[in-house]
């Protein structure tokens, strides 16, 4: 009796498709699931005005990271189109068991944000997002990066009784 060699269906399929010995195909071009371009990122300056808590790990457990999600008042676009007052931008809160230092958490503040619309973003579709804003009409965003900023009106500390 000759021996059979027993292959799972998909590897079976594959030979059957491409041939034994014929070289891969090339993988067709990634795309968007609309067809359309990902667009370029926003930068806006905007006011926080409420911020999700950060999670425990114990809290997003079996997930090992975390995204946030905060409202926005848009202050002044910086680069791209908005023309909605408000936004919800999810932020990277925990990574690898270990939280981000850098998530804005200071309502009232203003913060330079560089973003991107979620839907942009398909590799953070599974990862475990908290959201206890009460804002569920606005878009949402995925901040690439949020940085502190001074406001216009804000001025340095005066020194005094120092000479350079």
């Amino acid at each position: 009796m000759k021996p059979r060699l027993l292959l799972p269906a998909c590897t079976a399929l594959l030979i059957a498709t491409r041939g034994i010995g014929a070289p891969p195909a090339d993988p067709p071009p990634r795309q968007d699931p609309a067809g359309a371009k990902t667009p370029a990122p926003l930068v806006v300056e905007a006011r926080l005005v409420d911020a999700t808590p950060i999670p425990t790990l114990t809290q997003i457990q079996p997930y090992e990271s975390a995204l946030v999600v905060h409202t926005y008042q848009i202050v002044r676009v910086v680069d791209g189109t908005l023309t909605d007052p408000h936004i919800s931008a999810a932020h990277w809160a925990i990574r690898g068991k270990r939280p981000v230092p850098t998530v804005p958490s200071r309502t009232n503040l203003a913060y330079r944000l560089t973003l991107k619309p979620f839907q942009a973003c398909p590799e953070l579709e599974n990862e475990r997002i908290v959201d206890t804003t009460e804002r569920f009409d606005l878009l949402l965003y995925f901040a690439v990066q949020a940085r502190p900023i001074t406001p216009p009106d804000d001025k340095p500390a005066k020194r005094t009784g120092v000479r350079p």
